[in-house]
């Protein structure tokens, strides 16, 4: 986030940027992290509503500093939260091309090849492009991890997800 602010947009507070970045996931220690991939609306509300409520807690037993930032990040009014929510997003795509992707995608969503993830993606990216209009080249980031995360992922004739085979990793005793 801090590459990217400073690359991309200087006037944001990097001292906030930071901050928000520290903080910006402590909800989740409450609730834990629930993926929102091709997740469904009520999931999805379900999921925002168990965030407040954290939120709510954790803002009652924070020091007043870290309990004002979290309500600055959650208000997502200030330029610098904004922007850490968005740059956020990019971390699914990368943690997909650098781990183990194609298992996650398989066996937790059934998605067996290119199509079916292309379609999930792209109307993500549209919510995304439509929610935070004031960072494109955040969205250029994104869209090129999502390319790689594809050139990683699937076969580039078939389009089939690759999935290695699990090994198993036990020495013989």
């Amino acid at each position: 986030a801090l590459h990217l602010a400073d690359a991309f947009y200087p006037d944001l507070d990097q001292a906030k940027v930071a901050q928000f970045c520290l903080i910006h996931d402590t909800p989740e220690a409450i609730t834990g992290d629930v993926p929102t991939f091709n997740i469904s609306q009520a999931d999805r509300e379900a999921k925002e509503a168990a965030e407040t409520i954290a939120v709510e807690k954790l803002r009652k037993e924070l020091p007043k500093y870290w309990s004002n930032l979290l309500g600055e990040y959650e208000e997502q009014v200030l330029p610098e939260a904004r922007f850490v929510r968005l740059v956020d997003k990019l971390m699914p795509p990368l943690t997909n091309v650098a781990g183990d992707g194609a298992s996650t995608f398989f066996q937790t969503y059934g998605i067996t090849n290119r199509d079916m993830l292309t379609d999930v993606r792209t109307r993500r990216s549209v919510e995304l492009r439509i929610e935070y209009p004031e960072f494109p080249e955040v969205h250029e980031v994104r869209d090129e991890l999502v390319k790689e995360m594809h050139r990683v992922l699937f076969d580039p004739i078939t389009g089939d997800l690759i999935v290695k085979p699990k090994t198993d990793t036990k020495k013989d005793e």
